[in-house]
């Protein structure tokens, strides 16, 4: 569970992270799982976690790719990408 301080309602709320669901961490290469509004990435195109945030459910600062180039970075929650391998610490030590 998570912890929200400060909420809304009063008092702490919990929020419990559905189990099919990753927590993910900064770095971590991630791919779209499917189409967003507002979004002009397509689905299944990878990009890195650059922002955590603490939310509940999680909510993530993605950069995507194409080459070199930048195709944007967004604000998408949990439910709108999935991890693509484990990060790019693993990449580099393979």
């Amino acid at each position: 569970m998570v912890r929200i301080p400060n909420c809304p309602r009063g008092g702490e709320t919990r929020y419990r992270i559905p189990e099919d669901m990753k927590v993910l961490q900064e770095y971590a290469v991630v791919r779209l799982k499917r189409a967003v509004p507002g979004v002009s990435v397509p689905v299944g195109t990878t990009g890195t976690v650059l922002i955590v945030y603490q939310k509940a459910p999680p909510v993530y600062e993605v950069e995507f790719m194409s080459g070199e180039d930048s195709l944007g970075h967004f604000t998408l929650d949990g439910h709108d990408v999935e991890e693509a391998r484990n990060s790019i610490d693993d990449t580099l030590k393979s």
